[in-house]
C-alpha cells in the first residue's frame, strides 16, 4: 500500500467515517485492473468479520455530485455495507485529475504483479489517453526514465535488416558451392546425405529471412 506520508504532491487527506446511507461511487478509469476473485473477496469479508470493522480506510475523493467516489477499496467498502459497518476513509480533497489516477494506480500497483508488457501497455495508455509525462510514467512503475523512454520511440529495423540482407546474400553465395559437389557421382552415400543435409538447412534459413524481410 502507499504510505500517504510519501505523496508530497497532494493535499494531506483527513480520516473520515463513511455510514451505509452515504451516497458513493467508483472511481472511472480505462486501465481496469482484474477484478477481486471470489475466493480473495470471501477471505475479505472473513477477515473483516472477524475483525469487526475495517482496520485499512479506504480512499475516496469528493464527488462532483454529492458524496465520495472511491479511489481504493470499492470491496472493502462494500463488504462493510452488507456487514452493517461504518467505513473509515481518507478523503483526498481537490485532487486533480492525474493526481487520482496516480492514487488508483500506486494502490493497485502495490498489490499486483505486473509482467513487463503490461507496464509497457500501461505507460502507453497513460501516455496517449490522459498526456502523461515520461518522468511521471517512469516514477509511478518503478522503471528508470530511460526504459519508458525507449518505449514511445518507434521500432529502428533498418541496421537489422541491412544485416540480413547481407546474410541472405552471403548464405546463397554458399549454397551456389554446395550445389555442383552435390551431384559428383565420385561423393560417397555418406558424404552426399551430409551435403542435402546442409543444403536442407541452409534453404530453410533462406526462407527464413525472407520471411522476417517481409514482415518487417
Amino acid at each position: 500500500m502507499t504510505d500517504v506520508n510519501t505523496l508530497n504532491t497532494f493535499t494531506a487527506p483527513r480520516l473520515i467515517s463513511i455510514k451505509t446511507g452515504d451516497r458513493v461511487e467508483r472511481f472511472e478509469v480505462d486501465f481496469v485492473f482484474p477484478e477481486l476473485d471470489r475466493k480473495n473477496t470471501q477471505k475479505l469479508a472473513l477477515d473483516i468479520k472477524d475483525a469487526g470493522r475495517i482496520t485499512m480506510p479506504i480512499i475516496v475523493m469528493p464527488s462532483t455530485v454529492e458524496g465520495y467516489v472511491i479511489i481504493d477499496g470499492w470491496h472493502r467498502y462494500h463488504i462493510a455495507k452488507e456487514l452493517q459497518l461504518d467505513c473509515p476513509a481518507l478523503l483526498f480533497e481537490n485532487l486533480a485529475p492525474q493526481e487520482a489516477q496516480e492514487l488508483f494506480l500506486s494502490e493497485n500497483l502495490s498489490r499486483r504483479q505486473m509482467t513487463k508488457d503490461e507496464k509497457k501497455q500501461l505507460a502507453i495508455d497513460l501516455r496517449e489517453k490522459y498526456g502523461w509525462d515520461t518522468s511521471s510514467i517512469a516514477r509511478l512503475l518503478g522503471i528508470h526514465f530511460s526504459t519508458v523512454s525507449r518505449w514511445f520511440k518507434p521500432a529502428d529495423n533498418s541496421s537489422i535488416l541491412k544485416y540480413l540482407t547481407k546474410l541472405n546474400n552471403a548464405i546463397e553465395r554458399i549454397t551456389e558451392q554446395f550445389v555442383s559437389p552435390l551431384f559428383n557421382e565420385q561423393m560417397s552415400k555418406q558424404d552426399l546425405e551430409g551435403q542435402k543435409q546442409a543444403l536442407s538447412s541452409m534453404f530453410e534459413l533462406i526462407s527464413s529471412v525472407r520471411k522476417f524481410q517481409e514482415a518487417a
